[in-house]
């Protein structure tokens, strides 16, 4: 039995260990938060070029119509 104890300690010893291995969660958790910002930014884009695209317009139109 102490043979078995010590073939396993010495063919464990060549395995890495995986238990406790968390370096990537950090890597993923700022990816999440990059692609959330990300989201963010791109929404508020599109929210506000459409107003000022109306902006624009509206005083593109008031010019116009001041014109003529």
């Amino acid at each position: 039995m102490n043979t078995m104890a010590s073939f396993r300690s010495r063919l464990l010893g060549w395995l890495p260990d995986t238990g406790d291995d968390e370096s990537g969660q950090g890597m993923v958790e700022y990816a999440f938060i990059l692609v959330l910002i990300a989201l963010v930014v791109v929404v508020t884009l599109i929210i506000v070029g459409n107003q000022t695209k109306n902006l624009w317009t509206n005083v593109g139109n008031a010019v116009t119509q001041a014109i003529h």
